[in-house]
């Protein structure tokens, strides 16, 4: 599977759903001024954004990825 295991992908969709909740609730939130809901929303998931990207960098070293064009192994191709 091209881009990972599927326990990978399926951490992936839940945070992008936690994204969606969070987003959705933050004109709400800000009493309906999107400047300060959207400033709000970037405020609270820049640390969580950062260490997933984190987790991934680290995932892609463990496997030796060395670009974005870069094949999977023949290791992770059967799996």
């Amino acid at each position: 599977m091209v881009g990972g295991h599927l326990s990978e992908q399926g951490a992936a969709s839940g945070e992008v759903l936690d994204g969606a909740y969070l987003l959705a609730g933050e004109p709400i939130a800000a009493g309906w001024r999107p400047d300060a809901g959207l400033a709000y929303y970037e405020a609270r998931m820049h640390s969580f954004v950062e260490a997933n990207l984190e987790i991934g960098r680290l995932n892609a070293r463990s496997r030796d990825v060395t670009g974005a064009d870069a094949e999977p192994s023949l290791e992770f191709a059967s799996a």
